[in-house]
């Protein structure tokens, strides 16, 4: 360095500390100066470290080794030996090692031992200046292959310590929770959601109205129309919750143009109503209803027909099912909860029925049942006659709870509506005092009626055990 005529900065400051210490610099040929030759070439060359410094050797035999106790490994190997031709296309063994060959490209299979796959993980994420996990496993691709790889290479930079500490994060702050607060009673929250069902039915329903309570897990079901407008959802509402619950005091949904729409958001405000809608990015605020969008789904594949048109003729029993059924969060059923009785499921008006039903099934159950409890000796030994003497009053028995006993009738109100109803269907349960009134035409058939019925009582309230009314046809 000192035979140069013209010296530059850095050769001076090296001449100064050189000078600090008694030693003669040597010239040595790269062939012979192989390890201070390897730490100055690029890091992603590491693999020929391993050669260069004699741990090859080490790392060789280790993985021979451990080539015996992988299975599967181990059966590639046995079938490379006995010549099987399908697998010498894509795997070769030369010296012990085994080779994976794709695409012109040979790659190394690494046995599953722990200190094996870090060792090459770390060669190809540490070595290479701890970058992600993309281009970590675009290294590995290109030399090495094991079954786990990618897993494993992603589970490595995921908990690479070095990345932790060193790297920034790329993602926002996150900001505060905001839970709903503890509800103290049923109907005070409710979650609601329209359903898309992609079949519209033949009475011309496109769509679900889904009303839950959020604390009882109480739902109500209603068909409407594609084309309804926020008016008519309104008054859906009313009708079918605001008429039994009252007026709640939260209502959850999705940003949806229904929920969003100025009238009904004015229809709140008049309620005491506050709307809280989930954001785009977070709809999972609104998991009750979403989650009972599937179970609807479910339910009405096992009751429609295979055309899919008579799905809106379900959905009351959908909501009397799904009402009924004992709920994981609160341990009893929706209707237990909301109501002051279990309604009367439409199975269980036999106590022998109901037995068997917990614990037995064949095919003519039921049919067998009925005959064995006519044919009872014993039942008609021992049971008083149920029916009363001729001449004698036969008195109502004494109620016990609720939905147990209904009073019906048909009530002309001698004037048409310009809806085109005339009559009003009054159905009153004789213990509470409670009452539904339900209009429909003059012309109305008796199927009609039928499903009137279900719709607005046995849909909430289970079936009555009795039914007084007069001999109206």
């Amino acid at each position: 360095m000192r035979t140069q005529p013209v010296l530059s900065d850095a050769l001076k400051c090296w001449i100064e500390v050189i000078e600090q210490y008694d030693f003669g610099p040597q010239y040595l040929k790269g062939e012979y100066n192989k390890v201070v030759d390897a730490l100055s070439r690029r890091s992603d060359f590491s693999g020929a470290l391993i050669t260069e410094f004699g741990l090859a050797d080490d790392v060789t035999r280790s993985t021979v080794e451990a080539y015996c106790e992988d299975p599967f490994m181990s059966e590639i190997i046995r079938r490379l030996e006995a010549k099987d031709k399908v697998t010498s296309v894509e795997f070769e063994l030369v010296n012990g090692l085994l080779f994976l060959e794709k695409v012109g490209n040979k790659r190394l299979c690494v046995p599953n031992r722990e200190s094996l796959c870090s060792l090459f993980l770390g060669e190809c994420h540490d070595a290479t200046g701890h970058f992600g996990f993309k281009k970590t496993a675009t290294n590995l691709l290109q030399r090495f292959w094991w079954p786990t790889m990618m897993r494993d290479a992603k589970l490595y930079v995921e908990t690479c310590q070095v990345c932790q500490w060193d790297k920034p994060p790329t993602q926002a702050p996150r900001g505060l929770l905001k839970p709903f607060p503890i509800l103290e009673r049923p109907g005070k929250s409710l979650s609601m959601d329209f359903m898309d069902t992609p079949v519209t039915s033949k009475s011309g329903m496109r769509y679900i109205y889904v009303i839950m309570d959020r604390l009882s897990k109480y739902v109500r079901l209603v068909a409407m129309p594609k084309t309804a407008k926020i008016e008519y959802v309104i008054e859906l509402f009313k009708e079918n919750w605001v008429r039994d619950f009252g007026l709640p005091k939260f209502i959850i949904s999705d940003r949806d143009v229904g929920f969003s729409n100025e009238l009904w958001k004015a229809a709140a405000v008049e309620q005491g109503t506050q709307l809280q809608m989930t954001s785009g990015n977070h709809p999972e605020a609104n998991g009750q209803t979403k989650k009972m969008n599937r179970v609807v789904q479910h339910l009405l594949r096992h009751y429609i027909k295979p055309n899919q048109v008579d799905w809106d003729e379900k959905l009351a029993l959908i909501a009397s099912l799904y009402n009924n059924a004992v709920h994981r969060v609160t341990g009893v059923s929706p209707n237990s909860q909301l109501l002051t009785f279990k309604p009367r499921l439409p199975l269980g008006f036999k106590k022998t029925a109901a037995n068997l039903l917990q614990r037995f099934w064949w095919p003519t159950m039921m049919r067998d049942a009925k005959l064995y409890v006519k044919t009872c000796q014993v039942c008609q030994w021992d049971k008083p006659r149920t029916q009363a003497p001729l001449g004698l009053l036969k008195l109502f028995p004494i109620l016990e709870r609720p939905g147990k006993s209904l009073s019906m009738d048909f009530m002309d109100t001698l004037v048409t509506s310009k809806s085109g109803m005339r009559y009003i269907y009054v159905i009153m349960d004789r213990f509470s005092k409670y009452a539904r009134l339900v209009t429909m035409p003059e012309t109305a058939k008796i199927e009609y009626v039928i499903k009137l019925f279900k719709e607005n009582w046995a849909r909430d309230f289970g079936l009555p055990k009795s039914i007084i009314s007069n001999r109206d046809v």
